[in-house]
């Protein structure tokens, strides 16, 4: 394979030859007006002139935010999407990221040393006891079904609980008809049609 200057003549069979050769053009053309920095590249320039410029060229369509680079941008777009494809191997819970699938194995995985000092209850985060201790101060939405205890931290979770009384089921999987409740659950179902592999603990 031969490499072509596409500004000159030269050229040559030798890739590292030619990136020495391409340099040359390059003198003058990309040196930092900010502190005289000269990049290789129009890549690493432009890479360069963000560190002053603070500037944030990649944004999410959905909320506006802005980002460094398409990496960040990347890691940011599953917060939109109501897809958790990452599903826990023994409760079944599902994460939108893999690295939070990886933070929740520890409440299956180590020992549960953050302990409720009114009834005992024992978990691995500490945040989860403080979301426990709510139930004892009252702090919690109850269920006002008759003869139904259920109470929640979040009133989203007594949203979702409300479904069971109803026995309403909404979302169909349009692969096997299967019903389910709670879109979530029926699109962690999905994940068995599919080759999705769980991460195991």
């Amino acid at each position: 394979k031969e490499f072509k200057c596409d500004k000159c003549d030269f050229v040559t069979k030798k890739q590292p030859e030619f990136r020495e050769h391409s340099r040359n053009h390059l003198h003058g053309e990309l040196i930092c007006s900010f502190c005289d920095f000269q990049a290789e590249s129009k890549e690493e320039f432009d890479s360069h002139v963000l560190r002053h410029t603070g500037a944030l060229p990649f944004f999410c369509l959905n909320c506006d935010v802005r980002f460094k680079n398409k990496a960040q941008l990347n890691a940011h777009l599953p917060k939109h999407s109501v897809v958790k494809p990452f599903v826990c191997n023994l409760c079944n819970a599902g994460f939108k990221w893999k690295h939070a699938l990886k933070s929740h194995m520890i409440v299956h995985c180590t020992t549960k040393d953050h302990l409720c000092d009114i009834c005992g209850f024992a978990t691995a985060h500490k945040s989860m006891l403080k979301a426990h201790k709510l139930i004892h101060s009252g702090n919690t939405y109850k269920c006002q079904f008759h003869n139904c205890t259920f109470q929640a931290t979040k009133k989203q979770n007594l949203k979702y609980h409300m479904l069971t009384h109803s026995g309403e089921k909404p979302h169909q999987c349009e692969i096997c008809g299967q019903s389910f409740s709670l879109v979530k659950n029926m699109k962690r179902h999905k994940l068995m049609h599919s080759s999705h592999k769980p991460i195991k603990c």
